[in-house]
């Protein structure tokens, strides 16, 4: 996926199948695979007409690797009309790219997503990038605003081994000042001690 915003064209859906079948299915299997040569062929292209087709809309990995090709602006543009299309995964990894080429524009994007898993990947996703940029203030405020339990705790422990590995003291310093009872943080301290010198990520049960 690129940075940037790429030049505008105005393109028109591909033409699909032969007009002399009249069979709904085989029309429609030959549309189908007229597409796929389209999304190879032209990303762009292929996007702006899956719509016009709603069995393209069921080929996840033909609109991910689309979507990784076009820049993140325009990506995640596509995604936030689309939210039920693409994997929260590939979400996660749209916020990371967008988060490198634009950071207020990627936090915009990821607040106007739908509240739910793909959101709150997504907010994971820019925690664990404001981490790696040395702002442990936003990534904290950022994995306030995750959701789900389970993944807010995750992610909160993962941002703190980052830390840790970089300013050990820094790390603690960072952890006292998150929502967490102290047994838990000194439980998390003796984990990342225990494992900062093998190389090895730690583990943690957010049940």
């Amino acid at each position: 996926m690129r940075g940037g915003t790429g030049s505008t064209r105005i393109v028109s859906p591909p033409r699909l199948g032969p007009p002399g079948v009249q069979d709904p299915e085989v029309r429609a299997g030959l549309e189908l695979v007229r597409l796929r040569d389209t999304a190879r062929n032209d990303p762009s292209l292929f996007l702006s007409s899956v719509d016009s087709y709603p069995a393209a809309l069921t080929e996840k990995p033909l609109i991910q690797n689309a979507l990784s090709q076009l820049n993140a602006d325009e990506a995640g543009a596509w995604i936030a009309r689309h939210p039920a299309v693409v994997d929260a995964g590939f979400v996660a990894r749209t916020a990371a790219a967008f988060f490198e080429w634009n950071r207020d524009q990627a936090i915009a994007w990821v607040g106007s997503l739908a509240p739910g898993e793909a959101q709150n990947r997504a907010l994971a996703s820019l925690a664990s990038q404001w981490t790696d940029s040395g702002n442990a203030t936003q990534a904290a405020s950022t994995i306030a605003a995750i959701t789900d339990p389970r993944l807010q705790t995750s992610t909160r422990f993962q941002v703190f081994n980052t830390l840790y590995r970089k300013d050990r003291a820094a790390a603690v310093q960072w952890l006292g000042t998150q929502p967490l009872a102290p047994e838990i943080r000194a439980n998390w301290e003796t984990i990342v001690s225990a494992v900062a010198e093998s190389g090895t990520n730690p583990v943690i049960d957010v049940d």
